[in-house]
């Protein structure tokens, strides 16, 4: 079973975001970034979910046209 960190890292890498900007722009301390990354501590499910809907949406919008 991979962590939810390894799969936030896949999702923002297939995506074309930058994962640490992520956590900041979805609300979460870029020391909760850190500490999954450099200390191996896996992330809550609520602060997981909250990334991936970041990167998610974060994705969809640079997807969509702009009207002018």
């Amino acid at each position: 079973m991979q962590s939810y960190y390894k799969i936030l890292t896949k999702l923002a890498t297939s995506k074309g975001v930058n994962l640490k900007q992520a956590f900041v722009k979805a609300g979460v301390r870029d020391s909760t970034y850190y500490r999954a990354k450099r200390l191996g501590h896996d992330l809550r499910y609520e602060t997981a979910k909250q990334v991936y809907d970041f990167i998610d949406q974060d994705a969809e919008e640079k997807e969509k046209p702009e009207s002018r």
